[in-house]
């Protein structure tokens, strides 16, 4: 080895340098030369000559140990051991966002659609150079609103366990927590205490911003429906806008359900996004609609109404909600009237050809909406239409013929976009094409 390496060795590793260069290298010096001594014949060497070499090796050799003891303890004074803590944040959608000045974050994005992910779990890693301590907790704050941090909860050190957490929300606590999914074991002999540590999040102020449009109705904010109708307001917006909602007195609550803009009715907004992905945002709406106030004698007042208008708007809604409680809205209407044009919408409820349910799926950009469609393969005319709709429909830059070629052997595909209208549409024109069309949320299967 060049004398440059060595150097660079020593000054590396100090005093275990010296410890391995006397142990192993003037160790062996001082005990070959006394062995040379005693195994030379001529001539041979005298006691005393021996007893030299014999104090140089065991001068050597006791040196040696002295360095290594010493070392070790001006090791074990000056370097503290390295204590690591580490868990996992699981199942996080896109527009979740964490960060912490107590954790080493790292994602892990779950990518079963090719790219398009919105799902990922958040690896964490705590490292410190003294024990963790039974009580210690560490900040994490999330966000769910993209120019917001709102929540800020403690994870706490667990021992025994690599923590799994899922942030979810909770209807009990009407707040986003942290909850642990894999508890340690119960002790033996110990009651049936879990060590679970839940932190519930700080609630957060919706800061309404005031914006200067003519209302739509006396004692209405505009601003609030635009943030509720508009797909591309984030989470944190929306849910902002139903805490405000859900302060108001119910007459104010009123005011707004009537609001019917050129987008669509306020309460079908409402009724849609009590579907919504995320579960915070789903219950402050179903909240609303369910709790606060009665919105299925409303609408089947709206039903009966001598306004045409009215009856339109009702019916609008009615074919955009789940069967039950379009059934529900009509037993409010008794039969012994025999109104026509209600006796053929409980038909048409009771066929389902008509009625859509979209459901809003949380994203970085707002809410999108998936549709599914199924086809028969070996059907070649429906093939051939949904392969000419999908390459019109859908952004990308493949020619027809490739179109033709992803289309092969397929029986299935998911399409989304942000807005409900295109939505609503490609639906329709899937099932003009001979295919069937239903409205999903974002799960695990290969999208289009």
């Amino acid at each position: 080895m060049e004398p440059t390496n060595w150097v660079r060795l020593v000054f590396q590793y100090g005093s275990f340098a010296f410890a391995v260069l006397f142990c192993i290298v003037l160790t062996r010096w001082g005990y070959g030369i006394y062995q040379k001594a005693c195994s030379r014949k001529d001539p041979p060497a005298s006691e005393k000559e021996k007893n030299t070499y014999r104090i140089y090796f065991l001068s050597v050799a006791f040196f040696g140990i002295i360095l290594v003891v010493v070392s070790t303890i001006f090791w074990i004074a000056k370097y503290e051991s390295w204590h690591v803590y580490k868990g996992v944040i699981k199942k996080l959608e896109h527009y979740k966002k964490i960060t912490s000045s107590d954790l080493y974050l790292q994602q892990d994005w779950k990518d079963p659609l090719g790219g398009k992910s919105q799902i990922r779990d958040e690896h964490f890693i705590v490292i410190q150079n003294k024990p963790f301590t039974e009580d210690q907790e560490f900040k994490v704050t999330f966000s769910k609103r993209g120019d917001q941090w709102d929540d800020e909860l403690p994870v706490e050190y667990i021992p025994g366990i690599i923590p799994e957490y899922s942030y979810e929300f909770s209807p009990e606590k009407e707040k986003m927590i942290l909850k642990l999914t894999n508890p340690p074991p119960k002790p033996p002999g110990q009651s049936a205490l879990l060590f679970i540590s839940t932190a519930y999040a700080l609630e957060s102020e919706y800061q309404a911003r005031k914006k200067s449009l003519i209302s739509l109705r006396a004692g209405v904010d505009p601003y609030k429906i635009e943030v509720l109708q508009d797909e591309r307001t984030d989470v944190g917006k929306k849910i902002g806008a139903l805490d405000y909602l859900n302060k108001l007195n119910n007459d104010v609550i009123w005011r707004y359900l009537k609001v019917n803009t050129p987008k669509e009715p306020m309460v079908l907004t409402l009724l849609d996004l009590s579907r919504h992905t995320d579960e915070e945002l789903a219950y402050k709406a179903q909240r609303l609609i369910n709790k606060r106030i009665e919105i299925d004698p409303y609408l089947a007042e709206k039903l009966m109404s001598n306004n045409r208008e009215d009856q339109r708007e009702a019916e609008k809604v009615l074919f955009r909600i789940e069967k039950w409680r379009a059934d529900k809205i009509l037993n409010y209407i008794p039969e012994s009237e025999d109104n026509p044009r209600v006796n053929s919408l409980r038909e048409e409820i009771q066929r389902g050809q008509k009625t859509k349910v979209l459901i809003p799926t949380a994203s970085s950009t707002g809410d999108r909406y998936y549709v599914k469609a199924e086809w028969d393969s070996k059907d070649e005319d429906v093939v051939a239409c949904l392969t000419e709709l999908f390459n019109r429909s859908l952004i990308h830059d493949r020619t027809l013929e490739q179109e033709r070629e992803i289309m092969r052997g397929r029986d299935k595909s998911w399409v989304y976009d942000e807005s409900k209208e295109w939505a609503l549409n490609i639906a329709g024109e899937i099932e003009i094409c001979g295919g069937n069309a239903s409205f999903v949320r974002y799960g695990y299967a290969e999208l289009y």
